[in-house]
């Protein structure tokens, strides 16, 4: 093995002096970011999103409300939520449209949000005096400090919309996510095969089909419209200094593509046994990488499905009866007798959104109740198994409550509305389990903390690989520094270390949810595996939801 010593320290003090650069560009403090601008008492501030958050810092006063737009100009996954995780929020972003976030004045601190998929950060900074106005409320945030009022809950109707939303946006990216595996798969075939022919045998391998015109031809399009996604969130992410796996993808087939392309033009200039170009690494790796992408579209595709199966129990119809009849003020007043309120004629159907508090539902046997409210004539025995986890039916007559989205399995009954909209039982569960997966467990603000030191750690570890292989490895000493450095880009991935967290907390809250288990927070969550003893109050909770007569209990 040749060892050129001017080429060996050369090579280690630009790889130290690249070090401090990347060091002081990824961690050195950062200035500047962006004050608000006040409008008829409202501060407001416009966040573009595009591979991060531009600025990145937002700096608010305190007791003064706040309107934040973002304005993202890009599809895709990772940027597709912002989330608050100390106020307890998650908003989805539609790509390439403007998302208003109204918030309350709130108290003097630091309140840091990020993407759904906790790769993309920034930071809404608030300064000032903290007055009563802004004191907190009685939830609690992700870090155990308390959420300030005011701040917006999601009630069911917001909450389905963004779902529909989000699984359209969903569904369109994993169409077009799998056309570009299905292209990158065609053109990167007819490179990748050969090269691996030519490992065991040259005479297996046609001579044109080796040609660096030709490879370049057939990856070119998989470089930059297949890698496009990976390069419009690689590139500006590594910018605005929040690089992600995008980033290291975008450096390392950058990096290949160009030596390959230098390679085709002046392949005479590089030293003998440096001239076989990388082509089909680019191909494989953006293929692979898209692979992963559409397998991720589709893993995530089922974690919100829990607020959309709570959602789906509000029924959409609701049996009126006019209060301005004498039936139903006489209803109203306690003074009626009969069933005549029974007769379909007597009632009308009508929207549930357009229930309000006081009306007059008629529910027959074998519906769902449209609204939380109080029986008015008629008796029934109501599943509720739903609120209490009992499935003994619950015997329901005059003046006692009956709960939005439970089923009146026996019986009729009159009930007055007492509760509607973001009031009722249901509205109230699904903002739980909204809220409860926008929160943060502290394990994932470790995550986080790893995560933003990863990638540069990354970068450092590429640059002194090349500078080691260039001053120690055999040759061609360039082209061995230059596939150990790339390949070292690709192969650490981040991107496991920022979604594991977020995605187990989303999947566990879902999940929990449609089986009737309600978790409050992520750090409630993540303090469950110190639970040593659990007491139930009854053995509705823990059984099948059927009664057996036949069984032995002795």
């Amino acid at each position: 093995m040749e060892f050129d010593i001017f080429l060996g320290v050369a090579a280690l003090v630009i790889a130290a002096v690249l070090t401090w650069c990347i060091l002081r560009f990824f961690f050195a403090p950062r200035r500047g970011g962006a004050r608000a601008t006040l409008h008829d008492g409202v501060q407001q501030a416009t966040i573009t999103v595009r591979g991060g958050y531009s600025p990145d810092i937002v700096t608010m006063q305190a007791g003064i409300p706040i309107t934040l737009r973002f304005d993202r100009k890009e599809t895709g996954e990772c940027t597709s939520h912002v989330v608050f995780p100390d106020l307890g929020t998650d908003t989805m972003l539609p790509g390439n449209e403007t998302t208003e976030m109204s918030l309350p004045p709130l108290p003097a601190g630091d309140y840091p949000f990020a993407c759904g998929m906790n790769m993309v950060h920034g930071l809404l900074r608030v300064e000032g005096e903290t007055d009563s106005a802004t004191k907190p409320d009685d939830g609690t945030a992700s870090t155990g400090t308390a959420i300030p009022a005011g701040t917006p809950r999601m009630s069911a109707a917001d909450a389905l919309l963004a779902e529909r939303q989000e699984v359209e946006e969903r569904r369109q990216e994993i169409r077009h996510t799998g056309m570009l595996v299905a292209i990158g798969t065609v053109l990167t075939l007819p490179v990748f095969v050969p090269m691996m022919l030519m490992l065991v045998s040259h005479s297996l391998v046609p001579s044109w089909l080796m040609n660096p015109w030709l490879q370049a031809i057939l990856i070119t399009p998989v470089m930059f419209y297949c890698g496009a996604p990976i390069h419009r969130v690689g590139w500006p992410a590594l910018w605005h200094r929040s690089p992600d796996m995008n980033s290291l993808v975008a450096l390392g087939t950058t990096a290949a593509y160009l030596y390959s392309i230098a390679l085709c033009f002046v392949s005479e200039l590089m030293p003998e046994g440096s001239r076989e170009p990388y082509f089909e690494s680019v191909g494989v790796v953006i293929t692979l990488v898209l692979v992963g992408r559409l397998l991720e579209a589709k893993a995530r595709e089922g974690t919100g499905k829990a607020v959309q199966s709570l959602i789906k129990l509000r029924p959409h119809v609701a049996h009126i009866l006019d209060v301005g009849t004498p039936l139903a003020k006489d209803l109203a007043a306690g003074k009626a007798s009969g069933d005549g309120w029974l007769d379909p004629a007597q009632s009308q159907d009508i929207d549930i959104d357009r229930v309000k508090t006081g009306d007059l539902l008629v529910i027959r046997a074998g519906e769902r109740i449209p609204l939380d409210g109080v029986v008015l004539a008629g008796e029934a025995s109501v599943d509720e198994s739903m609120i209490t986890g009992e499935s003994v039916l619950a015997r329901r007559g005059v003046g006692e409550p009956l709960t939005g989205a439970t089923i009146m399995q026996q019986g009729n009954v009159v009930m007055k509305v007492t509760r509607t909209g973001e009031d009722t039982v249901l509205s109230q569960i699904i903002a739980l389990v909204a809220r409860a997966q926008a929160t943060k467990a502290p394990v994932q603000r470790l995550a986080d903390r790893i995560a933003r030191v990863f990638v540069p750690a990354v970068i450092i570890a590429a640059l002194w690989t090349g500078a080691i292989w260039i001053t120690f490895g055999p040759q061609p000493k360039l082209a061995h520094a230059l596939v150990t450095a790339v390949s070292v880009l690709i192969i650490a991935c981040p991107c496991a270390l920022g979604l594991a967290t977020p995605l187990s907390v989303t999947a566990a809250t879902g999940l929990g949810a449609t089986n009737g288990v309600l978790v409050t927070s992520a750090r409630a969550l993540e303090q469950a595996r110190d639970i040593r003893t659990v007491v139930f109050d009854k053995t509705g909770t823990i059984t099948v939801g059927a009664i057996d007569d036949d069984a032995d209990y002795a």
